[in-house]
């Protein structure tokens, strides 16, 4: 299908296309970097796909934007499976959260991501440290394995306070104890004979 190059005066949105997006994220994402995938529309100019990329382009004063014209009249049954296709695409999307924190994390400017600070923050309590991969080598039964979780201090004070009380509720000296029975009770599991006493050596 050809390219055409149309003034945005000459595209509306359709009228049954529910779905809303960032219209602001979209601006500055064309602002930096231009239109890089074209709006999809049926023959009479009517948008089926990319109504937000049009309508950052308006508000940019843009002259022209790229179009793909579809055959077909914007109220046909084709034309809603297109955009109900472009939404539900969208919709299923998903991030490969490792390679997003990589991402987001070397660049100096967010504003064109949809994404900002606290959401690296977010990213960095997850993938910011990871160990290298190092294969998993034999060990005896009673070799100890140490667990680290690095969380924000309000989620470590309250972690701990909760993890607190369940020592309690379960008679138990540790957190380690307490964090064994509160899976087992989730996993509707007795914890396995000698397991606390274990711990406690």
């Amino acid at each position: 299908m050809e390219l055409e190059a149309v003034a945005p005066m000459e595209l509306r949105a359709h009228p049954r296309n529910p779905r809303r997006g960032d219209v602001a994220v979209i601006t500055e994402s064309l602002r930096r970097f231009g239109q890089t995938k074209p709006i999809v529309v049926a023959a009479d100019g009517t948008i089926l796909a990319g109504t937000h990329t049009w309508r950052a382009a308006a508000a940019l004063g843009f002259l022209t934007v790229n179009v793909v014209r579809l055959p077909i009249a914007a109220d046909s049954d084709e034309a809603l499976a297109v955009m109900r296709d472009d939404n539900e695409t969208s919709d299923a999307a998903g991030y490969d959260e490792r390679f997003l924190f990589e991402t987001l994390s070397g660049l100096d400017d967010l504003s064109a991501t949809g994404f900002g600070l606290d959401d690296v923050d977010d990213l960095r309590i997850l993938y910011g440290n990871e160990p290298p991969d190092l294969p998993i080598e034999p060990v005896a039964d009673d070799a100890r394995r140490v667990m680290i979780l690095q969380l924000p201090v309000p989620v470590f004070l309250w972690l701990t306070d909760r993890l607190a009380h369940l020592a309690e509720q379960y008679g138990v000296q540790s957190n380690t104890a307490a964090i064994l029975h509160a899976v087992a009770a989730r996993v509707d599991e007795p914890v396995p004979a000698g397991m606390v006493e274990e711990l406690a050596q």
